[in-house]
């Protein structure tokens, strides 16, 4: 890895890591530990393999500065590791091509456009809030009865909640803000006071461990956006081959839906409302991962009038990789 990072500008994450001081009483594995190990084995491993244009990945995407590229070139060098793994010949795509090729120039080659879907617009509020907290030696106590993905009018909100900010530190005495985007009834509490350690300055109180309906239609109709609009546009002007190209989304973001377990998800990606018509892919997946392990899981679902002498060739590499069939598929 260090290698790869030759020259890197400092400001690079995993460069950062990398030059982080090691405390002699902290005992390992310290957090970079947890990153940078995972990352070492992905890298060694695709290293090992010496895919086409390997230098090109590393140059253009795992060496960008940029934070959401970096998070996305994990994916994918992730991605390409479990293929090495598995002793799956596989190379990176070139430009206007999907991101991995495995099997290249064989009759079971197989095409995968992988994409890191930003699931999480409640979780990016409270990231910018914490911030404006923080300066202003404030915390913040939201109630509410279900988890929500998305925020309706979320500048309005935040302006809201930044005006209550002010009052509370001005005032010296809490705040109460109603929070009708987060749903019906939601409130926080502002107070000034300095950050509880282990804890943040953002408290989130609810009643439900599981995902509610609400939040999983939310991240259906995002995927179905995803899919239907985004990715299939691009796919489109890249004319790939729409028999044995598979697209795979990463929603780890979605945090809450982990918690419906392999079974759950399979269903759930059922549900999902995609226009297979015109649609160039095969198959759509949805996987999970982290910055703390060199796998993945999740599940795919296949187009219904896929010939099934292309699903052999694309089936046993997607399951292997953790990402079974759902079970409309069966």
């Amino acid at each position: 890895m260090a290698a790869w990072l030759n020259g890197v500008d400092a400001r690079h994450w995993w460069v950062r890591l990398l030059n982080t001081e090691r405390d002699p009483a902290v005992t390992p594995p310290t957090v970079a530990d947890m990153v940078l190990g995972p990352l070492e084995i992905l890298v060694q491993a695709v290293h090992g393999a010496r895919p086409k244009l390997m230098d090109q990945f590393v140059r253009s995407r795992f060496r960008d500065l940029d934070p959401a590229n970096l998070l996305s070139a994990r994916l994918e060098l992730l991605c390409a590791a479990n293929l090495a793994f598995r002793h799956v010949p596989f190379e990176f795509g070139g430009k206007a091509e999907p991101d991995l090729t495995w099997n290249p120039g064989t009759d079971a080659q197989g095409w995968l456009e992988i994409h890191r879907g930003a699931f999480s617009p409640f979780d990016d509020l409270q990231q910018v809030l914490d911030g404006e907290l923080a300066d202003k030696g404030a915390m913040l106590t939201v109630r509410l009865d279900e988890w929500p993905l998305d925020v309706r009018d979320r500048n309005l909100l935040h302006t809201h909640i930044s005006h209550a900010i002010d009052a509370a530190v001005a005032s010296g005495s809490n705040q109460t803000v109603a929070m009708p985007e987060l749903g019906d009834g939601v409130t926080g509490i502002i107070e000034r006071r300095q950050e509880v350690p282990g804890i943040g300055r953002i408290v989130v109180q609810h009643t439900e461990i599981v995902p509610s309906e609400n939040y999983l239609g939310s991240a259906a109709a995002r995927l179905a956006h995803k899919v239907n609009v985004d990715k299939a546009g691009q796919g489109r002007k890249g004319k790939w081959d729409a028999t044995r190209t598979v697209l795979l989304v990463d929603m780890s973001t979605a945090h809450l839906a982990m918690l419906l377990g392999q079974d759950g998800l399979a269903s759930w990606l059922d549900s999902v409302p995609i226009e297979w018509q015109d649609l160039p892919f095969a198959a759509v997946a949805v996987s999970f991962s982290n910055l703390h392990g060199p796998f993945m899981w999740g599940s795919c679902r296949y187009r219904p009038d896929l010939k099934v002498a292309d699903r052999v060739h694309l089936e046993p590499v997607l399951f292997a990789l953790g990402l079974p069939a759902t079970p409309g598929q069966a």
